[in-house]
This record gives C-alpha cells, structure tokens and sequence, in this order.
C-alpha cells in the first residue's frame, strides 16, 4: 500500500509542477522539438514540368524541362522525329534555352555531347 501511496503522491506532484509551469519551462528534448529551428521550413515546390513548342526553329519542333527538385533534370528535345532525353541538365541550361534566339544553335552549342543521353 505504502508503494501505490508513494506513486500517487509522485504522480500528483509532477502534475502540480508542470502545471505551475509555463510552456518554456518543458524538459530540454521537448523545448527542441517544439523550437522554429526543429519545425521543416514551408518552401514553395520546387518541381518543375514545362514544355515549349519552337515553330521558328527548322528542326527542333518542341522542348520540355522536368526536375523534381529544382536544380537539374531531364531535358527532352523532339527534332526530326526523334526524341532525345538529356539527363542531369541543370536549370540554368533550360532557362538559357528558351530565351536562345536559335534553339538549334544552343542546343548544338550547350547541350549536344555535353550531357548522358538516352
């Protein structure tokens, strides 16, 4: 009896202790967990899928860029039939490509033989 009595009594007083405390007064790991610091920063997506069509272009009929995280990805040309996926492209590389005044020129320039390709 004397035990239950014992673990009541301990159980009542860190109940009474906490509630006697304020939030910034929670053991180290939870003030932690519970920190901005811990909390994932809320960043805007970062996935990219465009695609455009270059009808002043002779050969290259349209692009398209796909990356997942922002920073590289995949960069399909379709030219003369034929699909060419480039891997490993870095954004850079796709936003110069569509501001390019000969896509063909860029591409044979920035792109062809410099990236693995399916």
């Amino acid at each position: 009896m004397h035990v239950k009595t014992a673990i009541l009594i301990l159980i009542v007083g860190l109940a009474a202790a906490c509630a006697n405390k304020g939030e910034n007064n929670l053991p180290a790991k939870t003030q932690i967990e519970n920190s901005p610091a811990a909390q994932p920063e809320s960043s805007p997506s970062t996935q990219i899928d465009e695609t455009i069509q270059t009808p002043q272009s002779s050969w290259i009929s349209s692009a398209s860029y796909s990356s997942s995280d922002g920073n590289t990805g995949n960069f399909t040309l379709r030219a003369n039939n034929r699909v060419y996926v480039y891997e490993d492209v870095p954004i850079e590389i796709w936003e110069e490509f569509k501001q390019a005044d000969s896509k063909g020129g860029y591409y044979n320039a920035n792109i062809k033989g410099k990236y693995k390709h399916d």
